[in-house]
C-alpha cells in the first residue's frame, strides 16, 4: 500500500467518524454538551447525572417545536448554583437546536448585559471551534442575547430562555422582583414567533416565594418544573 493511499484510508477513516459523531450530536442533547463541554469551558467536564437528567429533560420538551408541532409548554429548573445550568441552557442548547434547523431562533435573558453577552461569547467559541466545522461546516442559525430592560425589539423567537433573569443579590428587593415579572409578563410573553409553537425555559435557583418562578406557576398554563436540591 502506497503512502497516497495509506493517506486516503486514514482521511476516510476520519470522516466516517466525524459524521458518527455528528450524527450522536444532532440525535442527543446529552451527547452534544459533552462533545463540546471544552469549547465552553476550556476545563474537563465532571459529569453528574443531573447534568444528563436536565439535557434530556429540555430535549425532550425541545422536540414538538422543532417538529413545529402544536406546543405551548413553559418548562421551569430550580437548582442550585454551580450546576452548569447556564452553560447547559443558555450557551449549549441554542446551538444544538439549529442542527435541526437553522430557522429555528432562540432569545437568551438574563439580569444583565454583561451576563448575556459572556454566555453569548461562550457560545461562539461552540461555533467557532474546528470541531463545529469538522462535524458540521458552517451550519448556523439565530440566537439572540438580551437582558431585563435591554433591547428586545425584533427578537422573536422559537424559544425564550429565561436564565436567572433576577440578579440574586437583590433577592429581597421588592422593587426588583416585580420590576422582573411584570416586564417577563408585558414584554418577553409577546416575541414568540408562533403564539402556539414554543418553548420558554425558565432556570434559575429559587430567590424568593415570588420570584419569576413563584409567579409564573400561579399562571393558568402548560407548565413543567423540575426541582433539584442543593
Amino acid at each position: 500500500m502506497g503512502v497516497t493511499e495509506t493517506v486516503s484510508k486514514k482521511k476516510r477513516h476520519l470522516e466516517r467518524q466525524a459524521v458518527m459523531e455528528g450524527v450522536k450530536c444532532f440525535n442527543s442533547f446529552y451527547y452534544f454538551f459533552k462533545t463540546f463541554w471544552p469549547e465552553m469551558t476550556g476545563v474537563k467536564l465532571i459529569d453528574s447525572p443531573h447534568i444528563k437528567y436536565i439535557c434530556d429533560t429540555i430535549q425532550e420538551k425541545a422536540m414538538p417545536v422543532i417538529r413545529g408541532e402544536f406546543s405551548m409548554e413553559t418548562l421551569i429548573i430550580n437548582v442550585p448554583p454551580g450546576s452548569s445550568k447556564s452553560t447547559i441552557a443558555t450557551i449549549a442548547f441554542p446551538m444544538w437546536v439549529w442542527l435541526h434547523g437553522p430557522h429555528l431562533a432562540s432569545t437568551n435573558v438574563s439580569y444583565s448585559a454583561r451576563l448575556s453577552e459572556r454566555h453569548a461569547k461562550k457560545a461562539r467559541a461552540i461555533v467557532n471551534s474546528e470541531k463545529w466545522r469538522l462535524l458540521f461546516d458552517n451550519f448556523k442559525g439565530e440566537r439572540f442575547n438580551t437582558s431585563v430592560d435591554g433591547t428586545i425589539t425584533g427578537m422573536h423567537a422559537d424559544f425564550i430562555i429565561k436564565d436567572d433573569m433576577q440578579d440574586p443579590k437583590s433577592a429581597k428587593s421588592d422593587t426588583e422582583r416585580v420590576h422582573c415579572n411584570e416586564w417577563d409578563q408585558e414584554t418577553l410573553t409577546s416575541r414568540h414567533k408562533n403564539a402556539s409553537c414554543f418553548l420558554d425555559i425558565i432556570i434559575a435557583q429559587r430567590l424568593h416565594e415570588e420570584d419569576l418562578t413563584g409567579y409564573t406557576l400561579n399562571k393558568n398554563i402548560s407548565i413543567t418544573q423540575v426541582c433539584l436540591p442543593a
